[in-house]
């Protein structure tokens, strides 16, 4: 669509309710937020601890009653 020159418009999300698509939000919103810096030892340690709280966040992220997502 982008490529196409529709961005105008927007993009119709017809089967998305407002419940599943503030998820999507919240998901992109988190994983935008861990950007990547440059490597020392204590950016390594940071990178590392980020990681391993973007990996909690995404277990719990995808852990949703079944309703959700169908």
């Amino acid at each position: 669509m982008i490529e196409d020159d529709c961005t105008d418009n927007g993009v119709p999300l017809p089967n998305v309710t407002a419940v599943v698509l503030a998820k999507v939000v919240e998901y992109f919103k988190k994983h935008a937020a861990v950007t990547p810096k440059p490597a020392t030892e204590a950016v390594a340690a940071d990178k590392a601890k980020r990681e391993e709280e973007l990996k909690s966040f995404d277990t719990e992220f995808v852990d949703v009653d079944r309703t959700m997502t169908c």
